[in-house]
């Protein structure tokens, strides 16, 4: 009799383990693409904040000046910012997101840049 109930108590915890397990895989299947939409949004986002910026400067009269600060990290990823052929690229190890952009001079990098408009757009 006791090793009956012993028998039907490892096989509840067993039945019980295997539903955790189906359980779990299920959620971290659905939580890999949730975090690349959510990298590939975050670098959009930082895409379209860049094109603002830039635009924003266009817009004013010449002696305008405006520091921005572009994060180190983007979830917790590090990250480049290029220019090529009339576009603003924005990468990570997985995926670049390009923006074109109304006409600028410098580049932009990760941290401090300074925006000033004197004749034309520049970034410092």
């Amino acid at each position: 009799m006791k090793g009956q109930i012993g028998i039907q108590f490892i096989a509840a915890v067993s039945i019980v383990m295997v539903f955790f397990v189906v359980f779990y895989v299920g959620l971290l299947t659905q939580e890999i693409p949730n975090a690349a939409g959510r990298d590939q949004e975050n670098l959009h986002d930082l895409g379209e904040r860049i094109k603002k910026e830039i635009s924003l400067a266009h817009e004013m009269e010449d002696g305008y000046e405006r520091t921005i600060i572009l994060p180190d990290k983007i979830n917790s990823r590090t990250y480049n910012i290029s220019r090529q052929n009339g576009y603003t690229i924005i990468s990570d190890e997985y995926r670049d997101f390009s923006i074109v952009t109304t006409p600028y001079t410098g580049n932009f990098k990760i941290g401090t840049n300074t925006i000033t408009k004197n004749g034309g757009v520049s970034v410092e």
